[in-house]
This record gives C-alpha cells, sequence and structure tokens, in this order.
C-alpha cells in the first residue's frame, strides 16, 4: 500500500496474465533484484523483432504446393510419393511407442494452428534440437498440411522402431538434399534402425515445437508415520535460555561478552533477522528488529527483549478509544 500504485502505470502480477501487446513499440518488462543487504538491480528488457523468414525458408515455401502425399515410416510402410518439390524428413523420438505416437499427435495439432512454423523449420529443429531415443519413426512431406495428415496416422497407428543397429553413420553428402532411394528416405529410414545421422541442411532455423510427452507417471514418496509428538520442554529460566541463545547463536564462549554491543561481537542484519525468528518461535517474545540496531550491550539488549511487551493491536485499538 506504501507504493502508491493507483498514480503509476505499474501493476503488481499475482497470477499468469496474457501480455497483450502495446498499441505500438515493442513489449517491456522490467526485472527487479533487490538483496537483503541493500544491493538492487533493476533490468529494462525489450522484446526481440520478429524474425523475418530465412531466404531459404521462403524459397522452399513458394516451391511447395499445398497438396501432396505424405507418409509415416516406422519399421516397416508404404513408400511416400513425392509432391512437386523435394520432401522433407521430419525424424521423431521417444521412449516408448505410446509416447511417440503422442508426440506425433502434438506435432500434428501444431503444424494446424496459425503462425506455425514453415516445415523447413520444423524439419530443422527436429533434426538438430531434439534427443535421439529408442523408440523411432519419421515422416516425409512436403507441406505442413501433408505432415500433419501423416503424423495423425502415426500417432493413430502408434508405429514405433527400436534401433537394432548400433553405431553407424550416413554422411550428409550421401544423401544431399533429404535425396530418396526408391520413394523412401535414405537417412529416415537409417533414422528408424538406430543408426547415427547427419541431417542434409533444410535451409530452415530452430522453432518452438510441442515439448516430449511426458508420461506422467506418479512416484510417490515411501509412506512415513506421523512424526513423534514433540517433548515438552523442560522448565527453565528464561532469561538463562534466551541469554543462551544469544552466545550460542554469535558463537560467544561466555557472559563475559554480555557488556559489548551486539554488532561489536559480530552481530548483523541476518543474524539479527534469525534471532528474532527463534525468540518468537521458542520464547513467545517479540523482538522488534529495530531494538538490535540501537547501540546496546547485549544484557541490556537482552534486558529489552524480555521487557518488550506483546504485541496487541486490538488492545492498542481498545486502548485508543478509551475501551
Amino acid at each position: 500500500p506504501d507504493l502508491d500504485l493507483g498514480t503509476t502505470p505499474f501493476h503488481l502480477l499475482t497470477a499468469t496474465t496474457e501480455w497483450a501487446p502495446p498499441v505500438s513499440g515493442p513489449r517491456l518488462a522490467g526485472v527487479s533484484s533487490l538483496g537483503i543487504g541493500g544491493t538492487n538491480v533493476h533490468v529494462v528488457l525489450q522484446e526481440p523483432p520478429a524474425p523475418a523468414p530465412s531466404t531459404a525458408t521462403r524459397a522452399a515455401a513458394l516451391r511447395r504446393g499445398d497438396d501432396g502425399p505424405a507418409v509415416a515410416h516406422g519399421t516397416d510402410g508404404p513408400a511416400p510419393v513425392r509432391g512437386d518439390g523435394p520432401p522433407l524428413v521430419l525424424p521423431l523420438s521417444a521412449r516408448t511407442p505410446a509416447q511417440l505416437a503422442a508426440a506425433a499427435g502434438r506435432l500434428a495439432r501444431a503444424l494446424r494452428a496459425p503462425g506455425a512454423p514453415s516445415l523447413a523449420d520444423v524439419a530443422c529443429t527436429l533434426a538438430t534440437g531434439r534427443a535421439a531415443l529408442d523408440a523411432r519413426a519419421y515422416v516425409s512431406a512436403t507441406t505442413r498440411a501433408e505432415a500433419a495428415a501423416a503424423l495423425d496416422a502415426l500417432a493413430a497407428r502408434g508405429e514405433a522402431a527400436r534401433g537394432e543397429a548400433a553405431g553407424g553413420e550416413i554422411a550428409a553428402g550421401e544423401m544431399a538434399g533429404g535425396e530418396m532411394a526408391g520413394g523412401r528416405s535414405v537417412p529416415g529410414d537409417a533414422w528408424v534402425r538406430g543408426e547415427d545421422v547427419v541431417w542434409p541442411r533444410t535451409g530452415g532455423r530452430r522453432a518452438h515445437l510441442p515439448t516430449y510427452p511426458f508420461a506422467g507417471e506418479h512416484h510417490g514418496a515411501l509412506t512415513v508415520g506421523a512424526p513423534p509428538p514433540p517433548r515438552p520442554e523442560q522448565p527453565q529460566d528464561t532469561r538463562a535460555a534466551v541469554t543462551d541463545l544469544f552466545l550460542t547463536t554469535l558463537d560467544l564462549t561466555g557472559t563475559g561478552d554480555l557488556g559489548r554491543t551486539y554488532f561489536a561481537v559480530g552481530g548483523d542484519s541476518l543474524t539479527a533477522v534469525f534471532l528474532v525468528g527463534e525468540l518468537r518461535d521458542r520464547f513467545g517474545l517479540e523482538a522488534p528488529i529495530e531494538l538490535f540496531l540501537e547501540e546496546l550491550p547485549l544484557e541490556e539488549l537482552i534486558s529489552r527483549v524480555l521487557s518488550e511487551p506483546d504485541d496487541d493491536p486490538l488492545g492498542d485499538l481498545l486502548d485508543e478509544f478509551g475501551a
């Protein structure tokens, strides 16, 4: 309430909120880092300009039509028929066939969404930005629509293959341009067999694609019994206990330092916060943090802590009105 935000264009967020772009200009964000020791940093961030399609991506989009066949492949399957442009290979992998099917379905939906990346960007991202896992399949397509349809088919069949050939690598020079042999993708088939593939360049670049479809299995912690009831505190002299708390926390060996001030014996603001919490939790004592900032000998500081009245706002208010 002391910030008086109502007179400023700023407001505090308490939940995830859609960040609508301004009418003109880029979106700006301020990030503050407030150190407990008083070191504060504020950084103003500006959103990057929207990336323009690369020359290769635009050329690939112009070469590809809206219609054309696409085929999903696992270990076996029909060969894809060429469209007007050279098909691009979209490699997929997951840890299990079920997760592979889920990944295919997610990608199909993403390709149909408004503002979906180009097929060249999708192929580039899948080839260079995804781990090679055991269950594998690939899609050959010339357009996003083709790829989405083939991915749907892959998701429906749950078709996958575990690589049996260990090692082995096909160089990009042997399959320049995503060369298709007999209607199938040479690198794609090698990928499904479990081989390491150096994918040919697609002319695209990294894009945002759906993340991995984790299984969502719950692995609960071991059942833990109820904690034992706390042992009742032994009756003791409160002053002696509070004094011992101060001596232990400040690493003092005896009462000879009680005549020195809090900061003189090595106290600091973080330790003061700790002591305030301990006094409240262990003894029910409310010690204002400002008390530690006064130039008081430790012995007098402890006396002031023990004599501080309990914080009772309601009682103070009633006293103020004479109730």
